[in-house]
């Protein structure tokens, strides 16, 4: 039988210790699971200030940073990082988890001292590839899987990301159950009010949550939602796309609730 890619990668970074730092629960549970998939030791921060203490204190092989946090965001972390720890601790390889790639924020990236970036949602192929390429110097080999788009929720990224464990998915469908209408009530709130900034911001957040469980049709408006809040433009859609965010949640929610049963 073949491998799948999540087997693939199983063990190869044994031995190895990585810091993530992220604010949102869900991102953190997924890629830890993923590291600790790969043999890695795996620590965890939630803002800035406690990310650089512990890279202050301790060995990292490499640091995978969200850059949109509270206090000091990933982009100021960095340069922190870079500016005020010794070397060769501070030189320490920094990944960026971002979902926004535009030219302007590949250039912030590089003058913060980040190294590479791994766009959200990401593939666990493709993550693995990042991190071992800035460890070790040379990239994965892994066959890159597309997965088929035609059902409303596809499970299979979820499945391979928890490595199959029930336990864990379970853990992660309910994560995306209590989270989600907050998210929704937080983008429906600042639309209302015309407060783009806050409307890209939250939908930011959003969206490898709704990834991680399989909704790429989701995916899609929510990405509208927040490059629209953020260039300012079609702003007159943003209402009726956060309508048909909300009614495709519902039919989420549904779906997974079925899974639940099925796993329990």
């Amino acid at each position: 039988m073949e491998k799948s890619n999540a087997q693939k990668t199983f063990g190869t970074l044994k031995g190895k210790k990585i810091l993530i730092v992220d604010d949102e629960q869900l991102n953190q549970l997924v890629i830890k699971n993923m590291i600790k998939l790969w043999g890695a030791e795996c620590e965890t921060a939630e803002e800035g200030n406690s990310a650089f203490k512990k890279i202050f204190d301790n060995n990292y092989d490499i640091i995978l940073m969200d850059l949109m946090m509270p206090g000091l965001d990933g982009y100021q972390t960095a340069q922190k990082i870079r500016k005020e720890i010794n070397p060769p601790k501070n030189q320490v390889p920094i990944l960026a988890l971002t979902g926004s790639t535009s030219g302007a924020s590949i250039e912030k990236l590089s003058e913060s001292g980040i190294n590479d970036f791994a766009a959200k949602p990401f593939k666990i192929e493709e993550l693995h590839a990042k991190i071992t390429k800035l460890i070790f110097g040379v990239e994965s080999k892994t066959d890159i899987q597309v997965s088929s788009d035609q059902d409303f929720i596809n499970l299979d990224y979820l499945k391979e990301s928890a490595g199959n464990n029930p336990s864990l998915i379970k853990d992660i469908i309910n994560i995306f159950l209590d989270q989600t209408p907050g998210f929704i009530s937080q983008i429906e709130d600042a639309v209302k009010s015309e407060n783009w900034e806050d409307a890209k911001t939250f939908a930011h957040k959003m969206k490898p949550t709704v990834s991680y469980v399989g909704i790429s049709s989701l995916v899609e408006i929510i990405k509208n939602i927040e490059d629209y809040s953020e260039e300012k433009i079609h702003l007159e859609k943003i209402p009726g796309l956060v309508k048909d965010l909300k009614t495709g949640c519902q039919t989420a929610f549904i779906e997974l609730k079925k899974e639940l049963l099925r796993i329990q």
